[in-house]
């Protein structure tokens, strides 16, 4: 199918009557996913292509080179990704869609279902579009040249044109690996609320940012009427700023490298407030040679501190709906969770932490807000508020801390000694940090059944087992 203009006013016209038709007030997102958990992870699958940069073995600018052999074309590496994955507890990977033809076309991606398969894996499959991808080949195909250079005009919709490089030769191609071979394979697309999920990265390559919208709603009604679905879009909130009447189902804020981000967006089908977190364990391309050829654009260094970094991102990240990691194996600008020897399995593990807080319980051990008797926090693990909008979290330094959103608003000051414990809600109604150096405690012993709360308010309380409060955190009202 190819996009045209009268199919993009048609489809905004109904969205808009979606839109007018909710309810006044947006309500939170209950977020229905069919990934084992809500984390995922971009996945990065570089191979050659007609002289345009690839790579086929790991880039020698990599500082961190991973402790898994780096090649493509090998079974053992596609298990490797897969395994790494798995022991991180990520339930979702996005494919890169730079389309075709580049070096990391989306449809070429038989080789990690047939991993995935292989290893037992429950993980899903998102779309990442990179629409660099579109405005090189646009390029190359227009100009004969490989480059970023030439701005791309949103304005230019007919085929051979815009939105030819973003459906066509991206999209179309990665949906019809799942769809057309044999035997189907449309069980490994992650869903939210059914449709299957795409990624939209942001670009400041454009021109005619008005009608970004426009593109967007012309993919939607393309694979409306190719596959039969209206793909869950999350894009990136820039963009959605640019062009307010983008019909996002979410958005997302791309990692900031010191720090995880949060985006909030409400969305025009069902009216509900879904956020999403990105979290980054560190990152460091100055090495990178970018398509300028002169290491114009690429920051970097910044540390890890010994995952402290990545904590701190996801600390922040994880109260989203959906969390996004940079990535599982990005290691030409040293993003990556894969085992290294410098650091082994770390990141692994403390992805693994949020991911699955308690015995994958998706973040409370009680399967809500509260610490009940006799249950108990590990590094890395947490409970939050029925809203989402506090954690109270057993950080991987030790410290016990209160989030509002991603910012600390009361934490017990156990830095280092309470490192490497535990935090117990005991059954004489004390809450304990039991670490490496002493403890912590609330001083609520003698209070049998008592119980840890967060609440929306945002205070964290602990009520005897009368429901009177003995402990709390004075950080009421927000």
């Amino acid at each position: 199918m190819h996009l045209s203009k009268p199919v993009v006013g048609m489809v905004r016209a109904i969205a808009v009557c979606i839109i007018a038709a909710s309810a006044a007030s947006p309500a939170f997102a209950q977020v229905n996913h069919n990934a084992p958990t809500k984390f995922g992870a971009t996945l990065y699958m570089w191979r050659p292509y007609d002289g345009n940069p690839g790579y086929t073995v790991l880039p020698d600018t990599n500082i961190y080179p991973p402790s898994i052999p780096w090649d493509i074309n090998q079974t053992a590496w596609w298990n490797s990704v897969v395994d790494s994955a798995d022991a991180a507890g990520l339930g979702y990977l996005t494919v890169p869609g730079w389309g075709y033809p580049s070096n990391s076309d989306p449809a070429d991606i038989q080789p990690l279902l047939n991993a995935l398969d292989a290893r037992g894996s429950g993980m899903k499959l998102a779309l990442f579009d990179d629409p660099t991808g579109a405005i090189l080949r646009k390029n190359k195909a227009k100009h004969g040249s490989w480059t970023t250079d030439i701005p791309f005009d949103l304005a230019d919709g007919a085929t051979e044109g815009g939105w030819y490089y973003f459906y066509d030769m991206n999209w179309r191609r990665y949906f019809s690996a799942f769809y057309s071979p044999y035997p189907n394979r449309t069980d490994r697309l992650l869903r939210v609320d059914g449709r299957p999920v795409v990624f939209m990265w942001h670009s400041d390559r454009y021109t005619n940012i008005q009608y970004f919208s426009n593109l967007v709603a012309a993919l939607r009604a393309a694979c409306q009427s190719d596959f039969g679905f209206n793909p869950y879009i999350i894009i990136e909130e820039s963009m959605v700023a640019a062009d307010p009447d983008t019909l996002a189902d979410a958005t997302f804020d791309w990692f900031d490298p010191q720090q995880g981000t949060l985006s909030s967006h409400t969305n025009p089908y069902t009216n509900e407030v879904v956020s999403v977190g990105v979290a980054v364990p560190g990152y460091d391309g100055h090495l990178f040679h970018d398509l300028h050829g002169d290491n114009s654009y690429r920051p970097g260094p910044w540390s890890r501190n010994n995952g402290t970094t990545y904590t701190n991102a996801l600390n922040i990240a994880s109260v989203g709906d959906l969390v996004l990691i940079e990535s599982i194996n990005n290691v030409e600008e040293n993003a990556h969770l894969m085992a290294s020897s410098a650091w082994g399995n770390q990141y692994i593990d403390i992805t693994r932490a949020y991911a699955y807080p308690t015995n994958g319980g998706g973040g409370s051990p009680s399967g809500d807000s509260e610490l009940t008797q006799g249950e108990s926090l590990n590094p890395g693990q947490l409970i939050r508020s029925p809203d989402g909008r506090f954690t109270f979290t057993y950080q991987l330094d030790g410290n016990v801390v209160l989030y509002q959103t991603g910012n600390a608003i009361w934490a017990s000051g156990s830095v280092g000694y309470g490192a490497g414990g535990q935090l117990l809600m005991q059954p004489d109604g004390n809450l304990v940090l039991y670490g490496q150096g002493g403890i912590w405690h609330t001083f609520t012993y003698g209070s049998p059944g008592a119980k840890l709360k967060v609440q929306n308010d945002g205070n964290a309380v602990i009520h005897n087992a009368s429901g009177q409060w003995i402990w709390r955190t004075y950080t009421c009202c927000r």
